[in-house]
């Protein structure tokens, strides 16, 4: 993981932000790499990243290239726009572990675990929220906060009841799991990824078929 600009090691993330210090990172060029290809596959340019995070498609490039480091408040920005914890942006690993083994930042497989993570931590996050809000101890701060972190804008909500919200905001759960698992689904079924792992063999009826003329044999 990258470590903050000497003598600041201790310090909060917010202090540092506070004073704009950029992050030096011992691999930085990792950094720029993660940036550059998790923006391929979101499919965006660089003026489209530029333009979430508000910055020009010149800084994107010199973000990419190395020509210029990020200060962590910017970092986080771009983590968001790319939907990635900080920590994962600026981590000094990229590769998921599976039966079949590493699989490196950029390849159709290390895209499906990413996914597959998300789809784990959103349908469990779904089944917590849902508790909660079955409660009685409803707090709307805490609706307000839950409808912030599925990226509805303030604008959308702020005349709403509580009611509304908690209906609103179980819509939003929904949409994101449905939509990781389309995008699951569609990488599936187009790249293929880890088929090694995956045994769709044991799906196949040509294949029972074959292993149950084999054993009468």
């Amino acid at each position: 993981m990258g470590v903050w600009k000497e003598g600041f090691e201790l310090a909060s993330r917010e202090l540092v932000e506070s004073l704009g210090i950029t992050v030096v990172d011992p691999d930085y060029e990792w950094v720029s790499k993660k940036m550059k290809t998790l923006r391929g596959l979101h499919g965006l340019t660089q003026q489209e990243l530029g333009d979430r995070i508000g910055q020009s498609k010149q800084s994107i490039y010199n973000y990419e290239n190395g020509k210029k480091e990020p200060t962590i408040k910017t970092l986080y920005k771009i983590a968001g726009a790319l939907d990635i914890d900080f920590e994962d942006l600026i981590g000094d690993t990229g590769k998921f572990i599976s039966e079949s083994g590493e699989h490196e930042l950029g390849t159709p497989e290390y895209l499906f675990y990413d996914l597959l993570t998300k789809l784990g931590r959103y349908v469990g996050g779904k089944k917590i929220i849902n508790s909660y809000l079955e409660s009685d101890k409803v707090d709307i701060t805490e609706i307000n906060y839950f409808l912030s972190v599925y990226d509805v804008p303030k604008s959308v909500y702020k005349t709403m009841t509580l009611q509304q919200k908690k209906k609103y905001l179980q819509y939003k759960m929904q949409e994101m799991i449905d939509d990781i698992s389309e995008k699951l689904g569609k990488l599936v079924l187009e790249k293929k990824p880890d088929e090694i792992s995956m045994h769709w063999e044991d799906f196949n009826p040509y294949e029972k078929q074959e292993h149950g003329d084999e054993a009468k044999d």
